[in-house]
């Protein structure tokens, strides 16, 4: 089994924050402390410069378990002052 995999960010307000690495499989995002905004996690596209939405945009708290492919992802924010988000790799035993 890999090594638990984790980004979280606390407190951050709008704007980009990443990129960072996931290595692929089951992942739960969240984010949590909306007032108002956004927050929506996007994978950096084949061309190398385009990054594109992978999740639904969080809009209250919640969040959601999703496949991910390997590559380099980055969370998008809009608006809120105290806003925190996680991705943690699900462990799963093959």
């Amino acid at each position: 089994m890999r090594a638990t995999e984790a980004f979280k960010y606390k407190n951050v307000g709008a704007g980009t924050y990443g990129p960072f690495v996931l290595y692929g499989g089951i992942y739960q995002i969240s984010a949590v402390g909306f007032v108002s905004g956004s927050a929506i996690l996007q994978e950096l596209g084949p061309d190398g410069s385009t990054w594109l939405d992978v999740s639904n945009s969080i809009t209250a708290n919640g969040g959601d378990t999703i496949y991910l492919p390997p590559g380099q992802y980055q969370w998008v924010t809009t608006t809120d002052p105290s806003l925190s988000m996680t991705v943690v790799r699900v462990p799963v035993e093959a």
